[in-house]
């Protein structure tokens, strides 16, 4: 009998708690609308001084991310996030190798990349990070973000000729990726990905507190990291041990030769 009455009491405090944490975080995402920047699609890269680092250091994450390929199970996207299945038209063309995910650090994958991690670094309020790699001819349908208190990053890794025929349409806006340059925008405005040619286009995909006045920043970090500790993101990380424990111990001497070329 008591043992009923707890799980209900736990249920019914686990309902109102997450009917209470939404309900503040869709008023603060209100309040980040009345903020200078907020119906800004496209943030110039220069706005943030840590892009020009991860632009120099482009060619060893370039260099840490072929030795990665030749693992043959890196997962596709809705393997760690059934979420994202409905966003592609096979499923397998967008595939993901998780760094950082909310917050919580990937400590098996951040080794296999040692420069990529040193990189990351250098990327203050850095809430994920990931290679994000699309195949031929791939689209990745019309959506929006979860969250306005991010802008989300791509640094161009691979990007196969002609580079315009890959390209990323924000609000209505297009950009094309190009090796080494940065994009920054508003993943929260509808967008959608066009990859008209062929090989892998790899970016390395970032996630980032979005800049606000004080104390907003303060309260924008809190919800961040609540976000973090949601069953989603849990969902995710289970995924990703999951994943993580299949890489072949035979890949890891090639990557450790690989970072030893990097560091000279």
């Amino acid at each position: 009998m008591f043992a009923r009455i707890r799980i209900f009491a736990r249920s019914a405090y686990s309902l109102a708690f997450g009917l209470v944490f939404f309900s503040s975080l869709r008023l603060f995402e209100c309040a980040i609308w009345l903020t200078p920047g907020a119906r800004r699609v496209f943030w110039d890269p220069r706005d943030f001084s840590w892009t020009r680092i991860l632009e120099a250091m482009h060619a060893g994450i370039k260099q840490e991310f072929l030795a990665i390929r030749g693992v043959t199970n890196i997962p596709p996207y809705h393997e760690l996030s059934d979420q994202q299945r409905a966003l592609t038209t096979h499923g397998f063309e967008w595939k993901t190798f998780v760094l950082v995910a909310y917050g919580h650090k990937v400590a098996g994958n951040l080794e296999r990349c040692p420069n990529t991690a040193q990189a990351l670094m250098q990327v203050p309020g850095l809430s994920s990070a990931m290679f994000s790699i699309l195949s031929d001819e791939a689209v990745i349908k019309p959506h929006v973000g979860p969250y306005k208190g991010v802008l989300r990053y791509h640094l161009g890794v691979i990007v196969p000729k002609p580079e315009e025929h890959a390209r990323i349409c924000v609000s209505g806006i297009h950009r094309s990726w190009f090796e080494g340059e940065s994009l920054v925008f508003d993943d929260t405005f509808m967008h959608e990905v066009i990859k008209n040619n062929r090989g892998d286009r790899v970016v390395l995909f970032i996630d980032i507190e979005r800049p606000l006045p004080w104390p907003m920043a303060k309260v924008n970090r809190f919800f961040v990291r609540m976000i973090g500790g949601s069953p989603f993101v849990r969902e995710i990380l289970h995924n990703i041990d999951r994943w993580d424990d299949a890489l072949s111990n035979e890949v890891e001497p090639m990557l450790e030769a690989i970072s030893d070329v990097g560091r000279k």
